[in-house]
């Protein structure tokens, strides 16, 4: 693939104009520094690889630099991570291919291990620290409006996502922390709904009642996503990470504690939060709701 100009700019509709959203971005945690790889040349173009900047379970990302000046990130799965997985995310990141993901420049195998060579774009949603309460309304409808736009197309087409979570949703600030964008990072799991995955859904860190039931066939349908994008703005709105049992899940518990945090938001995360999937909206349904719901007034 041929080296890409990133380019930054975002639709207006999505940016919700906020100043000082947050006051602390937590640091990535540390594994390794450097990749083993420095640099590499693809189809002509060279590619150089820096410091880590994330480090997450099947992967590590790494800062990247193509000879036309273009600030990119190197992804590096896991040994441990089979290599259809990394396969996949490149299927994935080629029939998707839209302003609210991040753009892949390149793939390729070196030694048995899979890389991505991709537009490096902000922070993970996960390492913010300290949202000013009266924010968290805009910065959910900012996210959600990416989230739910990138569903709506991969669940028309009939596939899902199957990794909806805080990690894998990028925030791009300025150096006053004004909100500048929102992309989605990581499509590994993505598949035809129905098919199952390799690896277990890391979106289990906020399992929907239909995966506690059944984890192998429960995140298989396009409702466990909605459910999960439910719960990245509950979160948000929350200000820390959920910490639910399996029995308040189960319950409807997540729906009634939603319903509860915003007049305005709360009801149109209850219905995505539903115990039944099949109660739950598609996902323009679900945006459309939000923006009846005005919640910047």
């Amino acid at each position: 693939m041929r080296g890409q100009k990133t380019s930054k700019k975002s639709d207006p509709q999505a940016m919700a104009q906020v100043t000082s959203i947050l006051t602390r971005i937590q640091p990535a945690e540390q594994k390794d520094r450097f990749p083993p790889l420095r640099q590499v040349r693809i189809q002509g173009v060279n590619y150089q690889f820096g410091h880590q900047i994330a480090f997450g379970s099947s992967s590590t990302i790494y800062q990247a630099e193509d000879e036309w000046g273009n600030q990119l990130a190197l992804k590096q799965y896991a040994t441990t991570v089979p290599d259809e997985l990394w396969r996949n995310e490149v299927r994935a990141m080629l029939r998707y291919r839209s302003s609210e993901i991040v753009t892949l420049h390149a793939a390729f195998q070196n030694e048995g291990v899979g890389y991505l060579i991709m537009e490096r774009f902000g922070y993970g949603l996960g390492r913010l620290r300290n949202i000013q309460i009266n924010h968290r309304p805009r910065l959910v409808q900012a996210v959600l409006r990416t989230v739910l736009a990138v569903l709506h197309q991969i669940h028309r087409d009939g596939w899902i996502c199957g990794d909806i979570n805080p990690g894998n949703v990028l925030i791009d600030l300025s150096k006053d922390k004004k909100l500048r964008g929102v992309k989605l990072c990581d499509l590994a799991l993505a598949r035809p709904a129905g098919e199952g995955a390799s690896v277990p859904s890391v979106a289990l860190w906020c399992p929907a009642p239909e995966q506690l039931v059944d984890v192998a066939a429960g995140g298989r349908q396009p409702q466990v996503d909605i459910y999960h994008a439910a719960a990245l703005a509950l979160q948000i709105l929350q200000g820390e990470p959920l910490s639910l049992s399996v029995k308040d899940v189960l319950a409807g518990e997540v729906a009634k504690s939603a319903a509860a945090i915003h007049p305005n938001l709360g009801p149109c995360l209850a219905s995505a939060l539903s115990v039944d999937p099949n109660k739950r909206p598609s996902a323009i349904e679900f945006w459309r709701s939000l923006l009846a719901a005005n919640p910047n007034t």
